[in-house]
């Protein structure tokens, strides 16, 4: 029980640094973005890495912000009718999705690291211009399916407390 209560409060500190992180990251999106249009149309020019390091920031951004929805029950749902809503409000069934989620986010987990070792065996580089090595955005990938993993682990948790 102690260890429920401290995974659930991990969960809630990794959530909340993971909305501050976010909005870092969106800010970043947004400066390199318009650095870049500025320079294309009153210089002439290019960063030539703001396509390339905005993907791999929005990646980031994605899996942040997941993490964050998952952790406070914010995820898109559907509305089912009648019979269909009772058996998806049963507490059988939310635990069922919260270990669904959970799995899922393992198997993907481990598919993105073995990925990422692939990457830094190889020391695989991007083909663009700023010959990034795949391991550091890739590495992003596993660290936010981890974090996705520990928010699962803790609505596990709570649907567990709370049928």
């Amino acid at each position: 029980m102690v260890a429920a209560g401290a995974i659930e409060r991990l969960a809630r500190v990794v959530a909340g640094l993971s909305l501050a992180v976010a909005t870092v990251l969106l800010a970043a999106i947004f400066i390199l973005v318009n650095v870049e249009i500025a320079l294309r149309y009153l210089a002439g020019n290019s960063t030539l890495i703001a396509d390339e390091f905005s993907a791999y920031a929005f990646a980031g951004l994605v899996f942040l912000g997941l993490n964050h929805a998952l952790h406070h029950g914010r995820m898109i749902t559907v509305e089912l009718p009648g019979t269909l809503a009772r058996i998806a409000r049963h507490p059988a069934a939310r635990l069922l999705a919260a270990v669904a989620t959970l799995a899922l986010n393992l198997v993907l987990a481990y598919a993105a690291w073995l990925t990422l070792s692939i990457s830094m065996r190889f020391q695989s580089r991007s083909i663009q211009v700023s010959k990034t090595l795949l391991a550091l955005p890739q590495s992003v990938v596993v660290a936010g399916l981890v974090l996705l993993c520990l928010a699962a682990v803790a609505a596990t948790i709570r649907t567990l407390r709370r049928p």
